[in-house]
């Protein structure tokens, strides 16, 4: 039996309590040198710390980094992979200090020496008894820090530059004879995805490294992964005809491996996610994304064939190969809801859980200019309740950050929270979105704030237009860039009822002024430079426009983000306060870019689930 009830009044099991249970989060995924599955997982039950962990032959896990140490860095502020195995011990960031510990025994035997460093990505280079990372020094009185590649000796803690000279530097790798450094390089104004190239340099028998050369990429590809085979050769994923597709530098030259569908990868927002593996010198295992849902494809190095995984997986955002065996994260490149090991064609869950809700529909539609954008329709869906005939769901359009990001197919504990309660969910990947080529995400240059909004509208109205949702309850939730795609929209058109604007930007020429290295100059990509930068700073700042927005707005605001300063964030606030909306803003100490504490994660869901609940009740 089920309980009739109006949509968006359902009661859920998934509740803020809920929320945090489902909280954890897991990334990297790593055979280590036995063969252990590993993995780093984030848990808000313990402050957002995360645990670099082991899967041990009984079914147990081992947490490798020690009681209260924090596995995480700050590297171009959104951090990435902070570990790496040597024999049996670890190498890994700590959040506290930012240095690079060495871990034996559950305990940290030795930690990098000087002042202002961060590591991540660290690899060891045993033949010259050192740790190879990307690196980051900070100054006091500098306002950016110098990046590139560094080396710390094993012995000693000491460190010292190999590579500078770039803005930005990722993927440091040793060639198997330890001859050859390999790394990825970019510069201010470009993203790495805009313009990321490929460099290798040759290392001499004292560690020093000689003059980098450019083998690959550049300002009409990106390069984003790197592997070295055995025999001293390149594996690489570089963009090619509009998408990311592996490619081979040998003997001097570059040439492309397979044609695979979709592409290969996503942005590099957080350095060290891979999504390319070498299960054998002659085979490779790539994730394809293609237009927002994950494939696995094989490529025989020596013929270029090309296999499809035939496995029914989720979708898969970062992999790792030893043998005939995968390790896998389901969900997001970054860190996803579970991790899963892939065995002579048996799947085993190792970590997390993977959702149990029906996978949305996949749509496109029509918007401006004759263009098609995409998005992935969540409907209401509860055992215990149904709706009373012929009405209609309120909508949540919900927004990714990046505004790179790719919304995933994977019916989340996030997307749940809703659904079970009533509402319908669309997750637009709006023109700007990875995952559907280098076109429709660059057709995002000098549109930030209108090609996203425009189709986050497009896709409302669409689903309106079908009698799929409620034209009076529509809602616009999203974080980070996504928050200032819903700022606009407000600002912009009255399609919206209400929207939730989590640590979202609301000054965007303060990316500028204010934010950190890695986005100083993404402002010339997004709004354009000299008088088209400031043409857009004047229509599209909401801090400045506050009069447009006419609907309640609730803010959730980290007091410690360098990427969005939370005085933004207080101004817009007290601003629509001061015209008589039903503006709230939540700020929580201790908090960066992103929730990662327990206790906020659980307040943020209790107060937006109440605030789109009033909304409704006032309709």
């Amino acid at each position: 039996m089920t309980t009739v009830a109006p949509y968006g009044t359902w009661d859920s099991t998934l509740t803020p309590d809920a929320m945090v249970a489902h909280g954890r989060r897991y990334g990297f995924p790593r055979f280590d040198p036995r063969g252990a599955p590993t993995w780093c997982e984030s848990r808000p039950d313990e402050g957002g710390r995360v645990v670099v962990c082991r899967r041990l032959p009984d079914g147990s896990v081992e947490e490798l980094n020690p009681p209260g140490f924090n596995a995480r860095t700050r590297v171009h502020e959104y951090g990435g992979r902070p570990h790496t195995f040597d024999g049996d011990a670890l190498w890994c960031a700590g959040f506290d200090d930012l240095r690079l510990a060495r871990v034996e025994g559950g305990a940290v035997t030795m930690r990098s020496t000087g002042e202002g460093w961060r590591f991540a990505e660290p690899v060891v280079d045993a033949r010259r008894d050192r740790v190879v990372a990307v690196a980051e020094r900070h100054t006091s009185g500098e306002r950016y820090p110098v990046n590139g590649i560094a080396a710390v000796d094993r012995a000693t803690g000491d460190v010292r530059w190999l590579v500078e000279g770039h803005d930005f530097a990722a993927a440091p790798t040793p060639s198997p004879d330890g001859a050859r450094l390999a790394f990825i390089a970019w510069d201010h104004p470009h993203m790495s995805w805009d313009a990321a190239a490929l460099y290798v340099a040759d290392v001499a028998d004292d560690g020093s490294v000689g003059e980098p050369v450019r083998v690959a990429g550049g300002e009409d590809g990106s390069v984003n992964e790197l592997l070295w085979r055995s025999d001293g050769t390149l594996v690489f994923t570089m963009e090619a005809d509009d998408r990311w597709q592996p490619h081979l530098w040998e003997n001097g030259a570059v040439r492309r491996l397979a044609d695979i569908p979709g592409e290969l990868g996503g942005p590099m927002w957080m350095v060290g996610t891979r999504t390319i593996a070498l299960r054998s010198d002659d085979a490779l295992v790539c994730v394809a994304n293609e237009r927002g849902r994950s494939r696995l494809y094989e490529v025989d190095l020596r013929t270029g064939e090309v296999t499809r995984y035939d496995e029914e997986l989720p979708h898969v955002g970062a992999i790792d190969a030893q043998g005939g065996e995968l390790l896998l994260v389901a969900g997001f490149n970054t860190m996803g809801p579970a991790v899963l090991h892939l065995r002579e064609g048996a799947l085993r869950l190792v970590a997390g859980s993977l959702p149990d809700g029906p996978y949305p529909e996949s749509i496109a539609f029509a918007t401006e200019g004759g263009a098609v954008a995409h998005g992935f329709f969540h409907a209401p869906h509860s055992l215990a309740y149904r709706a009373p005939a012929g009405t209609l769901p309120p909508l949540i359009v919900t927004v990714h950050g990046g505004p790179t990001g790719c919304a995933s197919p994977l019916p989340t504990s996030i997307v749940r929270f809703w659904t079970t309660r009533g509402f319908a969910v669309l997750d637009v990947n709006y023109r700007g979105s990875a995952g559907f080529g280098r076109a429709y995400r660059q057709a995002l240059r000098g549109q930030w704030g209108v090609m996203d909004v425009t189709d986050c509208v497009r896709g409302a109205m669409h689903l309106v237009a079908a009698g799929r949702v409620r034209p009076d309850a529509l809602f616009i939730r999203g974080g980070s860039a996504g928050g200032y795609t819903v700022l606009q929209a407000l600002c912009d058109h009255d399609v919206f009822h209400g929207g939730a604007c989590h640590y979202g930007v609301s000054h965007p020429r303060s990316l500028t002024a204010e934010t950190h290295k890695f986005e100083a100059r993404y402002d010339a990509f997004l709004f354009g430079e000299g008088d088209d930068f400031e043409r857009s700073m004047r229509e599209r700042t909401p801090l400045d426009h506050p009069e447009r927005i006419r609907v309640p707005v609730i803010f959730f605001q980290g007091m410690e983000d360098l990427a969005v300063l939370p005085s933004q964030t207080v101004k817009i606030h007290e601003a629509l306060q001061a015209q008589g909306l039903a503006s709230e803003c939540h700020l929580y100490e201790g908090e960066q870019h992103g929730f990662r504490r327990a206790e906020t994660i659980r307040d943020v869901w209790a107060k937006e689930l109440a605030f789109y609940q009033r909304a409704l009740a006032d309709r």
